[in-house]
């Protein structure tokens, strides 16, 4: 799977970005890579863009997309995707968008990441058979 920023995990005055880092009751559900506002974002996996993903349902101007791969399913949220991606066959490393900054919406202590989480997995894939 390849890195979408190329960058870290972030961790900052705002929260942890590691998977199940502390959210109040709750646990985070993918992982946080630093990222430059509005570089460009690049698949993870080979897949189908399957869906526009809207982050938040009251503040529309946060987006994402979900990809469908032949073993998981990933979405990338903070990243405003490239138009007629939706439905399109993509390669590991295909420019999906640009990344959003998302410290505008929760200030300057946190820093601009791309949110990266699988959604469902074929197990197979993770063992030595």
């Amino acid at each position: 799977m390849l890195n979408p920023t190329g960058l870290g995990i972030r961790s900052d005055s705002a929260g942890d970005g590691h998977y199940r880092a502390k959210r109040g009751s709750r646990l985070h559900a993918g992982l946080d890579l630093l990222c430059d506002p509005y570089q460009p974002i690049k698949a993870p996996i080979a897949g189908k863009v399957s869906r526009q993903v809207q982050v938040y349902k009251d503040d529309t101007d946060w987006k994402g997309v979900e990809i469908i791969g032949e073993r998981m399913t990933i979405k990338l949220f903070y990243m405003v995707p490239i138009e007629n991606l939706l439905g399109t066959d993509i390669e590991v490393g295909t420019v999906l968008g640009f990344a959003q900054d998302i410290s505008k919406k929760y200030g300057v202590s946190m820093q601009p990441h791309i949110h990266v989480e699988i959604t469902k997995i074929d197990p197979e894939c993770l063992l030595e058979i």
